[in-house]
C-alpha cells in the first residue's frame, strides 16, 4: 500500500536539527496552549488488544476470570475481535466513558492482530471520536537476551516494523497525532540496550524520507528504574505500560504502599521529563493477576481493591488520584492499562454481573490467592470518567 503525502519535509542542514525543533514546538504546544486543544481536559489512552477469536482459540479460556466459580465472562461473551458488532460496542463504551484512544497490541504482519486493525480498527468514520495508534510489541518482534540489544538484527527487525507500520497506519485520518506527529509507543523500551540512540535516529531520518515526523513514546518507568536523562532524550515521550513487575507490592495497596510508591516514582520521572525536555505521560490500571495464564508464575496480585473492606475498583481510584496530584492543574495525557487485556486481569471492559467469589477450578494454589473477585460491570469505567473529569 503506497500513501499518497499530503506535505513536504521542509529541508534542514541535519536531522538532529529536525528532531530539536519539533520536540521543543511539541512541548511548547502541550505545556502552553493545550487548552485550546482539549478544552482542559485529560486525554485518555487505553491498550487495546484486538487478539481474540471467540471460541476458536479458547484464549478466554486461560484467563482468570473464566476459572473462577462462577465464571465472570465479558459482557460480550467470549467474543471475536474482529466482529464488527464487538467493535461497535468498545466503540460506544469508549464514547461513553471517555477513552479517547486505543493503543492497539502489534506484534508483527503474520498475526490476527495486524489483520484487524489494518481492517477493522483503522477504517475511518467521521463520527467516531476514538484516535488509534501502535503498541509496538518489542519482547514478540525482537530477541530478547538478558535484556533486548539492539544489535544489526534487532536493529533491522525494528527498522523495517516502524517502515511498515508508518506505510500501513501513519496516514489513516484516525490515527492518534501529537502536534501532527504520527504517535508509537515501543513497549519495554527500557530494556533496550547496545545502540539505541543510533538505531532509533536512523528509525527517525528512515520516517522522514517518506514524509512521516514520527513521535516516539519510550515504555521507560518502572517502580525499579531511575530516571537517565541523557536516555530520556531519545524519545519524545516516556510513559509506563504497567508501575508493576511482581518483584514487589503484590497484595492490598493499603498494606504495601504501591499506591504512594507508584506516586513518588511518577513524580521523580515528570521532573526528569521537563529536564530533559520531553512529554511525560502516566499510567494507571485497575490491579494485576495473571495466574490464569500462568499458575507456575512468581508475580502475585494486586487486588482491585485497596483493602480486604474497601469499595470496588479503589485500587485504580487512588491511583488515579496519586496521577491527578502529581500532575497538577495541567492538560496531560494519561495511559490505561489496559481495555481488554483479560490474561492479566488488567481489564477494565465491562464484565458481566456477579457475587464476588474466590473460588477458581485451580486444582493446586488458588489462582485468586484468596482474594475476592467481584462482577465490576461498568464499574472500572465510571471511575476513570469521574476521576479524569470526562
Amino acid at each position: 500500500m503506497k500513501l499518497q503525502l499530503k506535505r513536504q519535509v521542509p529541508c534542514y542542514s541535519t536531522w538532529q536539527e529536525v528532531h530539536d525543533m519539533n520536540r521543543g514546538l511539541a512541548i511548547l504546544i502541550l505545556t502552553l496552549l493545550a487548552p485550546m486543544a482539549w478544552g482542559g481536559e485529560v486525554h485518555v489512552s487505553a491498550y487495546y488488544y484486538p487478539l481474540y477469536k471467540g471460541d476458536l482459540d479458547k484464549r478466554f479460556d486461560r484467563t482468570l476470570r473464566s476459572q473462577l466459580e462462577p465464571p465472570q465472562l465479558p459482557v460480550l461473551g467470549r467474543y471475536d475481535s474482529n466482529d464488527a458488532s464487538t467493535l461497535k460496542q468498545h466503540r460506544e463504551w469508549s464514547k461513553d466513558y471517555g477513552i479517547d484512544t486505543w493503543i492497539c497490541s502489534w506484534n508483527g504482519t503474520e498475526y490476527w492482530s495486524d489483520y484487524i486493525i489494518h481492517e477493522q480498527i483503522a477504517v475511518s468514520d467521521e463520527d467516531d471520536p476514538i484516535t488509534f495508534s501502535i503498541l509496538y510489541e518489542s519482547a514478540s518482534r525482537l530477541e530478547y537476551r538478558r535484556g533486548i540489544v539492539l544489535d544489526k538484527d534487532n536493529a533491522q527487525t525494528l527498522r523495517e516494523d516502524m517502515q511498515y507500520i508508518a506505510w500501513n497506519y501513519f496516514h489513516r485520518e484516525n490515527y492518534q497525532r501529537i502536534d501532527g506527529r504520527p504517535v508509537v509507543y515501543l513497549k519495554l523500551s527500557r530494556e533496550y540496550k547496545g545502540d539505541v540512540a543510533g538505531t532509533l535516529r536512523r528509525i527517525r531520518r528512515d520516517m522522514l524520507d517518506i514524509g512521516k515526523d514520527i513521535f516516539i513514546v519510550g515504555d521507560e518507568i518502572s517502580l525499579t528504574t531511575k530516571p537517565d536523562i541523557a536516555r530520556l532524550r531519545m524519545f519524545d515521550a516516556i510513559t509506563s505500560y504497567t508501575m508493576y513487575d511482581g518483584k514487589d507490592y503484590a497484595g492490598y495497596p493499603s498494606e504495601t504502599g504501591y499506591v504512594e510508591a507508584v506516586k513518588k516514582q511518577f513524580a521523580l520521572y515528570k521532573k526528569a521529563a521537563e529536564e530533559a525536555g520531553v512529554l511525560f505521560i502516566p499510567n494507571v490500571m485497575p490491579g494485576f493477576n495473571n495466574k490464569g495464564v500462568r499458575p507456575r508464575g512468581t508475580i502475585g496480585a494486586i487486588p482491585r481493591k485497596t483493602a480486604a473492606n474497601a469499595e470496588e475498583g479503589s485500587t485504580l481510584a487512588a491511583l488515579c488520584d496519586a496521577v491527578n496530584e502529581v500532575m497538577g492543574d495541567s492538560d496531560y495525557y494519561v495511559t490505561v492499562t489496559s481495555w481488554n487485556n483479560w490474561g492479566e486481569d488488567t481489564q477494565v471492559e465491562p464484565v458481566a454481573h456477579a457475587n464476588p467469589t474466590s473460588n477458581d477450578s485451580s486444582e493446586k494454589e488458588p489462582l485468586t490467592e484468596g482474594y475476592l473477585y467481584t462482577g465490576y460491570e461498568t464499574t472500572p469505567l465510571e471511575i476513570l470518567k469521574d476521576k479524569f473529569g470526562k
